[in-house]
């Protein structure tokens, strides 16, 4: 895999923050990414993805539901 920003080659996995929006509302959601060594930016594969947008529903129902 090649950053898409740096074309760096080297990645860990971590926690990182996203702030996704869902109908008009910004949430703070945590999910795993491929961090980049060289520039630090964060990449995703598709499972990650489909965590953050989990993550993101799940956020967006808790506030309705309050």
């Amino acid at each position: 895999m090649k950053c898409i920003y740096c074309n760096g080659d080297k990645f860990t996995l971590q926690d990182v923050s996203f702030q996704p929006e869902l109908k008009g509302f910004v949430f703070e959601v945590v999910a795993p990414a491929f961090v980049c060594e060289h520039c630090k930016k964060p990449l995703m594969d598709g499972d990650q993805m489909d965590t953050l947008m989990k993550k993101t529903k799940d956020s967006y129902n808790k506030l309705i539901q309050g």
